[in-house]
């Protein structure tokens, strides 16, 4: 689809926004640091992971889980039967599909999730209610701004869509095995929050803070909450300056290379 005017766009659905064409968003950028054929290939479809990390973010930024049906666990039921008749606790099974496609047409309103799922979004949103900071940060803004701008040295038409958007910061609610080892260089988080800063400063002319919670999947659900350092948001601005440019020069040439060959295989 192609993508509006730039511009801060409110109330966008999140699979609005993804069909947006743009030729960089921070997903893109972090496909393209890998090489630039891995950019033109595009995106791997989403993992479970990924699966719980959106229904997460729906219910932290809404407040609320209503908008989800938990499908109870028909598998553990003493009907359920594989093919050859046997009681069986698989979700593989026929009888277990049809159950849950039963299920979903009673409740086409709504997303159907799993009870672990439910359990998980729940624990989340429970534990960031109850953190100062986090809950601070995640409400009392506008949720889940989109925008599309152009950037200025390469021209090329970008698009990125912010969490949580307030006066004068912003956040991004990220989740993780551990609060402990969350490390925002190894997933790109540092040029994430930078190319969402260079959009902003694009459209509004203004500056803003950017904030990330991150948010253990497993109980007791830890929080931590904290503005980005000056140092990794520099390190992040130059990295989505030099992609940019990178990315510019390959969709001029039309050439996408893969990885180079390194001079040895070493321990590091």
């Amino acid at each position: 689809m192609k993508a509006p005017d730039c511009g801060l766009h409110h109330d966008v659905p999140f699979d609005v926004y993804q069909s947006w064409e743009v030729a960089a968003s921070a997903s893109q950028l972090n496909l393209f640091a890998n090489s630039p054929a891995h950019y033109k290939y595009g995106y791997k479809p989403p993992t479970r992971a990924m699966d719980i990390g959106t229904v997460i973010h729906s219910v932290v930024l809404e407040g609320t889980i209503d908008s989800y049906a938990v499908v109870p666990e028909y598998h553990l039921e003493e009907g359920n039967v594989d093919s050859k008749g046997k009681p069986s606790q698989s979700k593989a099974t026929t009888w277990y599909k049809d159950k849950v496609k039963t299920f979903a047409l009673a409740h086409s309103d709504q997303a159907i999730i799993s009870q672990e799922t439910y359990d998980v979004a729940n624990g989340v949103l429970e534990a960031i209610q109850d953190h100062p900071s986090a809950r601070d940060l995640l409400t009392g803004g506008e949720p889940e701004v989109s925008m599309v701008w152009r950037d200025e040295t390469t021209g090329l038409l970008c698009k990125g869509r912010v969490d949580m958007l307030h006066d004068k910061r912003f956040v991004d609610l990220k989740t993780t095995a551990s609060c402990t080892s969350f490390n925002i260089g190894a997933y790109g988080y540092h040029r994430q929050m930078a190319f969402y800063m260079m959009g902003l400063n694009a459209l509004t002319g203004q500056s803003y803070t950017p904030y990330i919670v991150a948010c253990e999947k497993t109980p007791p659900y830890g929080v931590m909450a904290a503005a980005l350092s000056l140092g990794a948001l520099v390190a992040g601005h130059e990295e989505c300056l030099d992609l940019l440019e990178q990315l510019a020069g390959c969709i001029f040439t039309d050439d996408w290379p893969c990885y180079e060959d390194p001079i040895e295989w070493g321990l590091e």
